[in-house]
């Protein structure tokens, strides 16, 4: 159900989680998806 400031996000993400036991490459990815989420989902 939409809301009144629903928008259709310009990007999706798609990705595969790397192993937890690589932590560099994890934190990369979980970065990777806040910036997306702030460009794309987040409202300021």
């Amino acid at each position: 159900k939409k809301g009144n400031n629903a928008k259709q996000a310009e990007e999706v993400l798609l990705g595969e989680f790397p192993s937890f036991k690589k932590q560099e490459e994890f934190k990369k990815f979980i970065n990777e998806i806040v910036s997306w989420a702030k460009k794309n989902i987040y409202f300021n």
